[in-house]
């Protein structure tokens, strides 16, 4: 038998109601949506749009930018236009249903912003996981990161958040795609935990990467959050 249940968000600004999504509001993407750089793109690309959230949230820090939604799953696209018919910024955010490996903008972007979906070493075999990751046709941080090294401006950012533990791997696969890892920002859930998420930027253009870390809960996190949470 099958279940479904009903799950909102109200934030300050906006709210999410997440039903027939499969991705589902979290910390991580709030995480992301709050920190990535948003402030000077004009187009923005949320890769992966699920419920619509990374979205919202760059249209409400960029008051400016057109941007755009890509989301392969009819359910969660019909859960994505809810939202952001609801929203204050409906007029700026156009909503594509597109494979994001396959979909091609009409012109370079200066912001993508993901969440992408990933194996982990404890749900699946390190070799059938880098095998996914590593396949050029696959949503994921790879697919992410090959996508973002084709349509990214010549000053254009990828930001996305993954698992700490494949950092190495993307930093080995951007320089073959010359892409820079120019910020990330190491996320335990305690001071008392490792490590166990990473948000990321990268660009065709070089600069000296900036290093940060972040405790859920500290006054850093709740500073940093401070635009969206109630």
């Amino acid at each position: 038998m099958a279940f479904s249940y009903t799950m909102s968000f109200t934030f300050k600004q906006f709210h999410i109601d997440d039903t027939g999504c499969g991705q589902k509001v979290g910390t991580d993407s709030v995480l992301l949506g709050a920190w990535a750089d948003v402030a000077q793109a004009v187009t923005i690309v949320d890769l992966g749009a699920g419920s619509g959230l990374l979205a919202l949230m760059c249209a409400q820090r960029n008051s400016e930018a057109t941007i755009t939604a890509v989301e392969i799953d009819l359910d969660a696209c019909l859960c994505a236009e809810r939202n952001i018919k609801a929203s204050p910024w409906g007029q700026r955010i156009s909503l594509v249903q597109a494979d994001a490996m396959k979909w091609a903008p009409k012109s370079k972007i200066d912001l993508i912003i993901t969440n992408p979906p990933y194996f982990t070493s404890a749900l699946q075999s390190p070799s059938a996981a880098r095998a996914q990751a590593r396949h050029a046709n696959t949503f994921g941080p790879i697919g992410a990161l090959v996508f973002a090294s084709k349509n990214l401006s010549v000053n254009g950012i990828l930001a996305m958040v993954t698992p700490a533990e494949i950092e190495q791997d993307l930093i080995f696969e951007a320089t073959m795609l010359r892409l820079n890892l120019t910020r990330i920002c190491h996320v335990r859930s305690s001071q008392r935990k490792p490590f166990t998420r990473i948000l990321t930027q990268w660009s065709p253009s070089a600069s000296p990467t900036i290093k940060e870390s972040l405790t859920i809960a500290s006054q850093d996190y709740k500073a940093l959050t401070s635009l969206f949470y109630l």
